[in-house]
């Protein structure tokens, strides 16, 4: 996941949701968390990485309404259960770039298949 400013001006907050796919959704997989994920990048430090053991219904134009199901990492006991990821960055500076790296296993490919190709 990565925020990234470059319009040449600031922004007061970025978020960037992930929900992630299950195949009891009927994706092609299913993608389970193995722990909390880290950050790296420009101003970190007013960055946060949340979890939400429901995925995210709702299309454009989230509000902060829209995110009170997610929780910090130390609010999580079964990672596999994580089934949407956000990553807030408050105030962004011209060419800012925050990333996130996510562990997690995939599973639960649908039958007969080898491989998939699935973009978050």
């Amino acid at each position: 996941m990565t925020n990234m400013l470059t319009d040449g001006g600031t922004s007061n907050y970025s978020y960037n949701v992930i929900n992630l796919p299950a195949a009891s959704n009927g994706d092609p997989i299913t993608l389970n968390l193995t722990g909390k994920g880290t950050m790296i990048g420009d101003n970190t430090g007013s960055s946060e990485l949340l979890y939400s053991l429901t995925p995210v219904t709702k299309g454009n134009s989230l509000t902060e309404a829209d995110l009170t199901n997610f929780v910090t990492a130390d609010q999580i006991t079964d990672w596999s259960k994580v089934r949407a990821v956000l990553l807030k960055s408050n105030k962004l500076t011209n060419g800012a770039v925050i990333n996130a790296y996510i562990p997690f296993t995939v599973s639960g490919m649908q039958d007969g298949k080898e491989s998939v190709d699935y973009d978050l």
